[in-house]
């Protein structure tokens, strides 16, 4: 699906840009929060986190997608906005080198913490079909071109199980498998 009127990056960049706001919207795109949630999960202030998702939802980054009542009190869960944060070939290359930098190296980050904390619990290669593929090689231009389309692909269809899962619960309390899928390829230094 296209969208002819593709919001500005600019909110984007800059949200990334901030170190809070940064980590904040990585986070909600992953998963649904509360306030607590995320504080926990940033080591930062509840008051501290609410600032900023107000500053997110006003560039429409964030929105509420549940809500809770408890004892007198709505809790409130947010998600990152998913369609207004993928970053397609031509926005990207409409980026500085820094602000492609830091979009990269925060979601590096989020990457390896997923990893490294997978890794310490045991439970990163526990399922049978865990899955780690590593591949160097060359190839010419069109060949690039393929392999970016390839992972293009990949990225939509994972997002496309991720929801249709989701869906199939009707809102049923079944068991969901956390999982982290990652899809890297850039063209590596020659040096031997």
């Amino acid at each position: 699906m296209t969208n002819s009127n593709p919001p500005s990056l600019q909110p984007l960049v800059d949200a990334m840009k901030h170190p809070v706001r940064g980590k904040m919207l990585l986070y909600l795109l992953q998963e649904p929060a509360g306030v607590e949630e995320i504080a926990a999960r940033l080591d930062e202030s509840a008051g501290k986190i609410r600032y900023h998702l107000r500053a997110l939802i006003e560039e429409d980054l964030v929105s509420v997608v549940d809500e809770e009542p408890r004892r007198g009190v709505v809790k409130r869960y947010y998600a990152g906005m998913r369609w207004k944060t993928f970053v397609g070939d031509e926005e990207y290359a409409k980026l500085s080198q820094a602000e492609k930098v830091r979009l990269d190296s925060l979601t590096l980050k989020e990457m390896l913490a997923d990893i490294s904390a997978s890794m310490r619990s045991g439970v990163c290669f526990e399922r049978p079909d865990s899955h780690l593929t590593f591949v160097r090689g060359e190839v010419d231009e069109k060949g690039w071109k393929d392999l970016a389309a390839i992972h293009l692909r990949a990225f939509f269809e994972v997002e496309n199980v991720r929801v249709e899962s989701k869906d199939r619960l009707n809102g049923e309390k079944a068991e969901l498998i956390p999982f982290s899928a990652f899809s890297l390829m850039f063209e590596r230094d020659t040096v031997d």
